[in-house]
């Protein structure tokens, strides 16, 4: 007689990795009718229908309506994506700064202004930095730390001479770049 072996079987199908955002979405009852329809016909569930409808979507539609501009949205968003927000906002800001909300233009006015996050001053007309693009100027380690404080700062949670406080205190820890 064969022996039985007890095999642990693990429940929940994996570990906490998440493989997306979670949005919530309003339709007309009409269209997500349609849109449960459409997911039926490819066999899919309505979130994965929406998923796939959305990456078609900005994947053809352009950033621009000037025909001599064919970037993509999609395009445009693989540009200035980073796994870190801080890193991701200045990359927004330095390559599609139109596309900034208003809060988001005045965090990036402040980040300007706030000479911490500048490695040379000399390379600075006005608090903003001449040229385009390259980061090496940035101080980048302390936005990441910081990042949130800004983001206070705009939505009213902090006072911006707390937030100058905080950026004193990181100069003062930070060593010249050479």
């Amino acid at each position: 007689m064969a022996s039985k072996k007890k095999s642990k079987s693990k429940k929940g199908g994996g570990g906490k990795l998440t493989r997306s955002e979670i949005v919530q979405v309003r339709l007309d009852p009409k269209l997500k009718f349609a849109a449960e329809l459409a997911a039926r016909k490819q066999r899919r569930t309505l979130s994965s229908f929406i998923e796939w409808v959305v990456d078609q979507a900005i994947k053809k539609e352009p950033l621009s309506i000037d025909p001599q501009n064919h970037l993509t949205i999609f395009e445009a968003a693989e540009s200035v994506w980073d796994l870190n927000d801080a890193i991701r906002f200045v990359l927004l800001a330095r390559k599609l700064p139109s596309l900034l909300t208003y809060e988001e233009e005045l965090i990036w006015k402040l980040i300007c202004e706030t000479q911490v996050y500048w490695r040379y001053s000399e390379y600075m007309e006005d608090g903003i930095r001449i040229e385009d693009g390259d980061l090496a100027y940035m101080n980048l380690d302390v936005l990441k730390e910081e990042f949130d404080s800004f983001k206070k700062v705009i939505s009213g949670d902090i006072d911006e001479n707390q937030l100058h406080k905080i950026l004193m205190e990181k100069q003062k820890e930070l060593e010249p770049p050479f």
